[in-house]
């Protein structure tokens, strides 16, 4: 463990700078809404720092608490963005989706409000090839049967409403890019994991989760995928897809990471609703 005590992660990001940015939604807890904020800590655990306060953030104020966070690379070794939806919390509203630096500056709305009910606006991840390269994703988890994938076009500069990617998807989640394919994989509360065309279209059979509840996912670079569970499982595919390994164990599994060191290792880091 790296770190106790967030106010209810809703999943988590590893930057460029080989550190680990968490979305605390403030969900309630124990009756009571905690501070609403995304944090980063190193991967040891050290320098856990917030990064973005929305109590303090003029943008954000009236934001539900931030979830599945995302950080988009320009080049090796820029600094990126940070990407994040926003989910209802306490008397704070869903607000779409939105960005800004990894120091917190420059908060931009880059997604309006896609969601009509009290559901959560969960996973997002950045195409990486065909009709659609570099366009921001996100996952609408509205009512099951009808959630949605939504698509936004850089430059990213105004906020869109958004175009609809995949649609018809049984309460989504997670979701993430196969570096190797370009696919997009997107987890549904049902226990498939989905997996599209970089245009949208449906193509290869599911991935079964063998009866866990899949969360947020992640790819490293060679094309495994890690899946946190709700049942505590956190499960990997190879690149084959196939039966998957368990890997660990998180208690209500709610985010998973990859992240690389700076000499290039690999680690996973996961993350679980307290």
């Amino acid at each position: 463990m790296i770190k106790s005590g967030l106010t209810t992660p809703e999943g988590l990001a590893c930057g460029p700078d080989a550190r680990v940015y968490i979305a605390e939604s403030g969900f309630f807890q124990s009756g009571v809404l905690g501070s609403r904020k995304i944090s980063r800590i190193n991967q040891d655990g050290s320098d856990y720092t917030i990064v973005l306060d929305f109590d303090t953030t003029p943008e954000l104020m009236k934001s539900g608490g931030p979830e599945g966070p995302n950080l988009m690379e320009d080049g090796p070794g820029t600094s990126g963005l940070m990407f994040f939806n926003t989910r209802p919390s306490g008397s704070f509203p869903h607000t779409g989706s939105w960005s800004a630096t990894r120091t917190g500056h420059n908060v931009r709305n880059v997604l309006l409000p896609f969601t009509t009910g009290s559901q959560s606006a969960e996973g997002t991840d950045f195409l990486i090839s065909g009709p659609f390269n570099r366009n921001f994703l996100a996952v609408d988890d509205e009512i099951a049967g009808n959630g949605r994938v939504l698509r936004a076009a850089p430059p990213f500069s105004k906020p869109q409403s958004g175009t609809v990617f995949i649609t018809g998807l049984d309460s989504p989640n997670g979701l993430s890019i196969n570096p190797l394919t370009g696919n997009v994989y997107v987890t549904e509360d049902s226990g498939d994991i989905k997996i599209f065309t970089d245009a949208g279209a449906p193509t290869g059979t599911p991935l079964s989760t063998l009866g866990n509840e899949p969360r947020k996912i992640d790819f490293d670079d060679d094309g495994n995928l890690y899946v946190a569970t709700t049942n505590g499982p956190v499960l990997m595919y190879g690149p084959a897809g196939g039966t998957p390994t368990v890997i660990g164990s998180v208690s209500n599994g709610n985010g998973v990471a990859v992240c690389r060191t700076p000499d290039h290792k690999v680690g996973i880091r996961s993350s679980r609703a307290m």
